[in-house]
């Protein structure tokens, strides 16, 4: 079954259903769900970065935000994020921990591939006990200190060094194995998470 999308125009009015293909074929906006996890120790804040499978069709291996995905059409905001975090990371959440940090538009565009995208961002807090089961569109999960991860968006970090969740490996990251467009998101999480 093919995967619909509502799409909207640029008043954010509903103006029709298409096929995820169509959508990213046309550039048509559309409605996606991020979620930036954070695990917050008594001396520093962790957050999580997803290593998309190598099997994905845009950005494959490469590291995300820790959850992101579209809205199906018809589908509530908030449970279109619930079931992300289910289907990609096995996390069981509801409504409460989910905490609404804003509203960021993007644009990009790649070879047979154009996408508008109204993103609708969270922040979900997890603790050490948090056990992770990772879908078939996640290849890994890594943390790292929140402070070298702002350090890397202000352009003073080339490598972040992370920690994978699957075996407590340590996971050098270099700029060009990260999606392009997550520095685009900081300022908001920066601020909910009084960074800054």
């Amino acid at each position: 079954m093919k995967e619909l999308l509502t799409i909207y125009n640029k008043n954010l009015e509903e103006i029709g259903i298409k096929t995820r293909d169509e959508v990213h074929k046309k550039g048509l906006r559309h409605k996606v769900v991020h979620c930036w996890i954070i695990e917050r120790l008594k001396e520093e804040l962790l957050i999580y970065l997803q290593q998309r499978s190598y099997r994905k069709s845009d950005f494959a291996g490469l590291y995300d935000i820790s959850c992101a995905g579209h809205i199906d059409a018809g589908e509530e905001v908030e449970n279109s994020m619930i079931r992300e975090l289910e289907e990609e990371l096995g996390l069981h959440v509801n409504k409460n921990d989910l905490k609404y940090i804003g509203r960021k538009f993007e644009t990009y565009e790649m070879k047979n591939f154009s996408d508008d995208e109204i993103c609708e961002m969270y922040i979900l807090e997890v603790d050490k006990s948090t056990i992770f089961n990772l879908g078939e569109e996640v290849e890994n999960m890594v943390k790292l200190p929140f402070s070298q991860y702002k350090k890397w968006v202000n352009g003073e970090l080339k490598i972040l060094e992370a920690t994978s969740i699957k075996d407590n490996k340590k996971v050098k990251i270099y700029d060009e194995n990260i999606c392009p467009h997550i520095k685009e998101y900081n300022r908001q999480l920066f601020e909910e998470c009084k960074i800054i």
